[in-house]
């Protein structure tokens, strides 16, 4: 029986940096009234979850930041629970050493403020690659890192952060684990919770392999969400 949906922020839920159209917000609400709990799931930190969320209207979402470093439980601020996943002492000396080198060569680079996963926004095309050259060429002494990669930003996140590991901690949180849970999401970030959970949903995703439905629009998705739930949004 699926309990929760977590949903991916950008590009799935809404396009990056705009708001989620009314009508999906409208389904949105609909289904956690059916008493199914809502998820965000994003690299973004959790306070700008946090805001995004208040202006969905939710009673109780569950706020996963960072690609899964950071796990918040309710939209309000000081939240109810609060955690950081940790992460090895090899992986924060691998973090520290790519911000001081991309500090040498662009000291005016704009980081996302977060508590763990190093993410640099790329300006051009130079970023790039000069993030491409220092993991190749410091190969020997950036250990335990993983990265993704997206058109204005690189995540710098330790091996044994992600979206999948984030999900399982629910288990402690919210008594929630991966049979009961459904994901939707866009992008190769997401395929760790697209692995973890019962039943997984693209929205254009690259790879339609990782998921059970891929879908062009975040509406039809939910609309999908609806039926094979079988939900009375009435």
């Amino acid at each position: 029986m699926i309990k929760l949906i977590a949903f991916d922020l950008d590009d799935t839920l809404a396009p990056t940096n705009k708001a989620t159209d009314k009508d999906s917000v409208e389904l949105i609400r609909k289904i956690e009234k059916c008493g199914i709990k809502i998820a965000v799931c994003s690299g973004k930190p959790t306070f700008y979850l946090s805001g995004y969320l208040r202006q969905i209207g939710l009673d109780n979402p569950v706020l996963i930041g960072e690609n899964g470093a950071v796990i918040q439980i309710g939209d309000a601020l000081p939240p109810k629970k609060y955690c950081v996943l940790p992460c090895s002492e090899e992986a924060r000396k691998s973090l520290n050493l790519i911000k001081s080198l991309i500090d040498k060569k662009y000291p005016d680079i704009w980081y996302q403020p977060n508590e763990v996963v190093l993410t640099p926004f790329t300006e051009n095309i130079e970023h790039h690659a000069y993030f491409d050259e220092i993991l190749e060429n410091f190969a020997d002494k950036i250990k335990d890192i993983n990265v993704f990669k997206s058109f204005n930003a690189y995540d710098f996140l330790p091996k044994n952060i992600n979206k999948k590991t984030a999900l399982k901690h629910l288990k402690d949180l919210i008594n929630i684990d991966g049979n009961e849970i459904l994901s939707v999401g866009n992008s190769d970030n997401d395929y760790p919770m697209f692995e973890y959970a019962n039943y997984s949903i693209g929205i254009n995703v690259p790879d339609i392999t990782k998921v059970n439905r891929n879908y062009k629009t975040l509406k039809e998705a939910l609309l999908h969400i609806i039926e094979f739930l079988n939900l009375n949004i009435n």
